[in-house]
């Protein structure tokens, strides 16, 4: 079911014309092959972040009956999201999108209470491409196994914050 929301969650993504990757322990875990090998919440990073394409976003999740809701932790913002079956029943997997700020020749996130940074070469749209596993469409960079190499204590970083 994970597998199937996020890939549902990544076409909304690139219907929105928002550009994604998925991140994190997520990442690490789809590289090897089960993308909830790590944790149950899948994370995704968003970036060239403009709060306007959040609504038609926030309209093609409802249709396929996701939930996007706004959250604010240590000041910054993130958006949390959750599949609703029913209206008074609550789906326990969620979905967190961090979105990133450019800073420099870099991408900035705050993720783990901290902030972490990838070249934006490294997530120019350009070299994002769909992967399609088991017939689930995932948004990574073209050159995963090298990314994943050479970002790997940011992918990290939410399952091990350093205060």
């Amino acid at each position: 079911m994970i597998n199937k929301n996020i890939s549902i969650i990544c076409q909304c993504l690139t219907s929105a014309k928002i550009p994604h990757i998925v991140g994190g322990s997520s990442y690490i875990g789809l590289t090897t092959g089960e993308l909830n090998k790590y944790t149950n919440n899948v994370t995704l990073y968003i970036f060239n972040y403009n709060p306007f394409k959040i609504i038609p976003l926030f309209f093609s999740l409802l249709k396929e009956r996701i939930l996007l809701k706004p959250k604010l932790k240590l000041g910054h913002l993130r958006f949390k999201l959750r599949k609703k079956n029913s209206l008074f029943s609550k789906n326990f997997e969620y979905y967190t999108l961090f979105p990133g700020k450019i800073e420099n020749s870099s991408y900035k996130f705050f993720i783990g209470g901290r902030y972490i940074y990838f070249n934006t070469e490294d997530l120019n749209e350009n070299n994002i491409s769909k992967i399609e596993i088991n017939n689930h469409t995932y948004s990574l960079p073209c050159n995963y196994k090298e990314f994943k190499a050479k970002y790997s204590a940011n992918l990290y970083s939410e399952i091990y914050p350093c205060f």
